[in-house]
């Protein structure tokens, strides 16, 4: 009964709103995309927090910063395998593989402290 109602709605429509009414059920599915949701812990090699720390999907523009707690969390549509970078200034850069399936994903990063030291500045 129902689909006998749409169809005699649809053949009273004009030509131009039956394109319209396709085209936004067609985009539509791109709306519902699967987004993966990264969530994660940044630690110092003594078990600190680390607060600020950048953390990125590589090659997308996903990411976020790490809070007061060393806690992050951010969606990424990404999909498939997928290389995460942590890092943040006086310690060296992390990556880690991740797989990014629509299903949320945990990780614990913990952030060795870089050997380079900064040059000092003399002003006068």
């Amino acid at each position: 009964m129902l689909i006998l109602a749409i169809k005699k709605t649809l053949l009273k429509l004009p030509i131009m709103k039956k394109l319209i009414l396709l085209l936004m059920c067609c985009l539509g599915g791109f709306a519902l995309q699967a987004q993966t949701q990264i969530d994660g812990n940044v630690k110092d090699q003594n078990g600190l927090p680390v607060l600020g720390a950048n953390v990125i999907v590589v090659g997308t523009t996903d990411g976020t910063t790490s809070d007061f707690d060393g806690n992050f969390s951010f969606s990424s549509s990404a999909t498939s395998s997928q290389t995460l970078r942590v890092s943040f200034v006086g310690f060296k850069t992390v990556e880690q593989s991740i797989s990014l399936n629509g299903s949320t994903v945990t990780v614990a990063i913990i952030l060795e402290e870089s050997g380079q030291q900064l040059d000092e500045v003399v002003l006068s």
